[in-house]
């Protein structure tokens, strides 16, 4: 019990960090698409990768310190949080559970900003595709289509009439 009272806020402290820096790297990661600076993608994107690792090894830890509370129904990835404040004196678990509520709003506040990036991408990527199409549309001397039905840049088609 001692164990787990010394070692559970602060680990919910250095998982709170850990989120904070991730929505950070997510919100540049969306100012970044945005203006289309690929340096700061690249950047936010390695941030977002480390903070990632940061996490897993962080939420590792919480298993191992969890796992000798854990019960039938505490499910694959073991007790919650909340199971383990209930071991906790009154005044730990409260701190705990507020603790764990933070967390738990990071954790949908990031998964939101990801959902964002992920549509600006798919935007961005979408924007891009239709210049290059517009690109090649220019520079196709014949003006065929290709299999997916546009005119591609590997689209070379020549021919000579011979006839006259």
């Amino acid at each position: 019990m001692s164990e787990l009272t010394g070692k559970l806020s602060p680990l919910l402290d250095e998982l709170i960090e850990a989120h904070e820096a991730l929505l950070d790297a997510a919100v540049s990661h969306r100012s970044a698409i945005s203006r289309a600076d690929a340096a700061a993608m690249n950047e936010s994107g390695d941030r977002q990768a480390a903070e990632l690792a940061r996490i897993a090894s962080l939420d590792q830890r919480r298993r191992q310190l969890a796992a000798p509370f854990a019960t039938r129904e505490s499910g694959p990835k073991g007790p919650t949080v909340r199971d383990l404040a209930a071991h906790l004196d009154e005044a730990e678990r409260s701190a705990v559970i507020e603790r764990s509520d933070r967390l738990r709003e990071l954790v949908e506040r990031v998964q939101r900003e990801h959902g964002t990036v992920r549509a600006a991408a798919e935007s961005l990527v979408a924007h891009m595709e239709g210049l290059m199409r517009q690109v090649a549309r220019r520079l196709s001397h014949a003006g065929t289509y290709g299999p997916q039905g546009v005119v591609g840049p590997d689209r070379v088609v020549s021919g000579i009439d011979l006839t006259h």
